[in-house]
């Protein structure tokens, strides 16, 4: 005579499967874990997505001076206490670059006209020229650009090379010997017998 099983109605055994109360809550678990680990992977992968963490909008100069606010003349400086990111710095344009000015009616120092610096990209070792077109009522009387660099804030004085000292040429020359993978500013300070102008340029 072959034994009858008994009818399982309940209980444990049909709870794991297909509707089962226990079936149902591995399918919640599941999603819940699911989404945690969406979440977290893009936080973590957002910044490099997108570049915000390390970009800066002046990697783009297209002619347009990027100077900081008039009121900013003094060049931030480096800060040792945080380190180096780990990503490497934007790429700036190469070779010779040609920045145009713009002043508000505030300002009414010496007048900046055109920025060039040659190159923009100097290897460590080579020459740079910083040439500005500078224009005022009265005669221009110094003017100094100091490029700040990773480690280092090199000053260098322009002479004048053309035309005069109210609508002239001021330039000058100096070796690179330090690197501009974080820092790289370039301050202004002009001056004349009536007045003078300072700002702070920042490429990186």
């Amino acid at each position: 005579m072959d034994a009858v099983l008994p009818e399982v109605s309940g209980g444990f055994i049909n709870n794991l499967g297909p509707g089962g109360k226990y079936y149902r809550y591995t399918q919640v678990i599941v999603v819940i874990l699911a989404l945690t680990f969406l979440t977290l992977l893009t936080l973590l992968l957002l910044p490099y997505i997108t570049g915000s963490k390390y970009q800066n909008p002046v990697s783009r100069l297209t002619g347009i001076l990027p100077v900081r606010n008039e009121k900013s003349t003094s060049i931030p400086p480096l800060n040792t206490a945080n380190p180096a990111p780990t990503l490497p710095p934007y790429k700036l344009p190469t070779g010779t670059q040609t920045y145009n000015f713009g002043h508000g009616k505030d300002v009414t120092g010496p007048k900046i006209q055109t920025l060039i610096i040659n190159p923009l990209d100097p290897a460590k070792g080579a020459s740079q020229t910083i040439t500005l077109s500078i224009k005022h009522d009265s005669p221009v009387t110094s003017a100094v650009v100091t490029i700040a660099t990773d480690n280092k804030e090199t000053p260098l004085t322009l002479k004048l090379t053309g035309g005069t000292d109210k609508d002239g040429t001021w330039s000058g020359s100096y070796t690179v010997n330090d690197t501009y993978d974080r820092r790289y500013d370039i301050k202004f300070n002009i001056k004349s017998a009536s007045g003078s102008y300072e700002n702070v340029m920042h490429i990186r």
